[in-house]
């Protein structure tokens, strides 16, 4: 095998992620690829840093696929980093007790930035919580990947999954291990805290793989991208896009029905859910045959539903929690909105364009590159809970242009190509040109 050239033989794989704890974008994704390149015939190991609950569906599929999974056991997690370990509790106290300091830091940093207060206290808060855990934790997972190479072969090329691992990048640098690093989202100042340790590293890797341009442009603007890295746009993947029969199942609710308005993803501040919440608010007050499904889970749910008591709109909101098939909520949903404050090439978006329903969305990041407004979608400013309340209102109260709107992005969608097969060949072929180009370089005598 090793006589072959770089773009015939098969490949080792090693892919590093934090974990898989919920069900977004990122963990369909890096389980799509995994078990795409093992289908392929390539040898595919996916370290985690944390624990993996032996259920988990992408874990499953994973495993179904024969790709290698190396984490650590749930019993071993709790022992080595358990949730009342003095460690904790040390990180907690030394937090707590900077937050007069860091409300501060906070408020210098809103009036000199012109960014709201919270935004400034997240940020703030943010970096000195990263800071304190990486004084106070050590990764474990640096060891287990030397142990594994120590018992097994080097692999061919390492792709580090996520900005939570940067040390990956570092690690397989120092190791003369070509290395990729895979960019979901689209790096945004107002939130650099989750971008912060790329920062020293990211410029070691062999080329990047963004999801979208605004993934390439955003690591430039944060993280100091050089400007000759090799980079390359892989769209994420709708794994199981609906047939023709599926989109056209539902075009308008019958008479005297409510239109139902949906978001997907997890219930979390940077999501916009509660913008979201806000502008539905707003239907509601004007008289509009609505309804809302929040489809996912997450930290905000529980003040959500509140909120949504106290407005007097709960019997009109349903919270869905986790879900393994998409299906059963596209089929009674007529519009989706995506009020996301930070996003790549969003799944979401991808999987409502595939079903043929019109999005609303905030012209933030990689969604803006997918729709085109008035043709495909209806964009809107993030943070604008008016703003989204008044596209929404447009299509409630307009069924031709929710026809027109999701036929064209069912278009849109089927002329991209976002198959899984089609993201794994594109990551395949941007692994193969690092190896050509460290190849290259071998051959010239210059240091890879």
């Amino acid at each position: 095998m090793s006589g072959l050239s770089h773009d015939a033989r098969p490949l080792s794989v090693h892919l590093i992620a934090p974990d898989l704890r919920s069900r977004g974008g990122y963990e369909v994704q890096l389980a799509t690829l995994a078990a795409g390149l093992r289908k392929a015939g390539h040898e595919v190991t996916v370290f985690f840093r944390e624990p993996v609950s032996p259920d988990h569906p992408y874990l499953v599929r994973m495993l179904q696929a024969q790709v290698t999974v190396d984490a650590p056991g749930a019993w071993t997690g709790r022992l080595l980093m358990p949730r009342h370990s003095a460690a904790v509790w040390a990180r907690r106290l030394l937090v707590g007790a900077f937050y007069p300091v860091l409300a501060l830091i906070a408020l210098a940093d809103s009036l000199a930035r012109r960014r709201p207060l919270l935004r400034a206290w997240q940020g703030a808060h943010g970096r000195w919580h990263g800071l304190v855990s990486r004084l106070l934790f050590t990764d474990r997972l640096e060891r287990r990947l030397g142990r594994t190479l120590d018992r097994s072969a080097r692999p061919d090329i390492i792709d580090v999954q996520h900005s939570m691992i940067p040390f990956g990048i570092a690690y397989a640098a120092s190791r003369s291990i070509p290395v990729v690093y895979t960019e979901y989202g689209a790096p945004s100042l107002s939130l650099d805290s989750v971008w912060a340790g790329l920062r020293p590293v990211l410029n070691l890797a062999d080329r990047v793989i963004g999801r979208a341009e605004a993934s390439i442009s955003g690591l430039r603007l944060v993280c100091g991208l050089a400007e000759d890295m090799p980079w390359t746009i892989v769209p994420n993947a709708v794994t199981a896009a609906p047939p023709v029969d599926d989109v056209r199942a539902l075009d308008l609710p019958p008479d005297g029905r409510d239109v139902v308005i949906t978001t997907i993803g997890r219930l979390s501040p940077e999501k916009g859910t509660a913008d979201m919440l806000s502008a539905f608010r707003t239907l509601v007050a004007q008289g509009l045959p609505v309804r809302l499904v929040l489809a996912g889970d997450g930290p905000l749910r529980t003040s959500l539903e509140a909120q949504a008591q106290e407005w007097g709109i709960a019997d009109r909101v349903t919270f869905t929690g986790l879900f393994d098939d998409l299906a059963p909520i596209m089929l009674t949903t007529h519009i989706v909105a995506h009020p996301t404050l930070n996003d790549g090439r969003s799944v979401s978006v991808l999987e409502a364009m595939a079903w043929g329903r019109p999005v609303v969305a905030t012209a933030i990041g990689g969604v803006a590159e997918l729709l085109t407004h008035g043709k495909t979608g209806l964009l809107v400013p993030a943070g604008d809970p008016d703003a989204l309340a008044a596209a929404l209102r447009s299509l409630v109260t307009d069924a031709a242009l929710r026809r027109s709107l999701g036929s064209a992005a069912r278009a849109a969608f089927v002329a991209g190509g976002y198959t899984g097969e089609q993201m794994t060949a594109q990551t395949l072929e941007a692994y193969r040109q690092v190896m050509r180009g460290r190849s290259t370089r071998r051959h010239s005598g210059a240091k890879p």
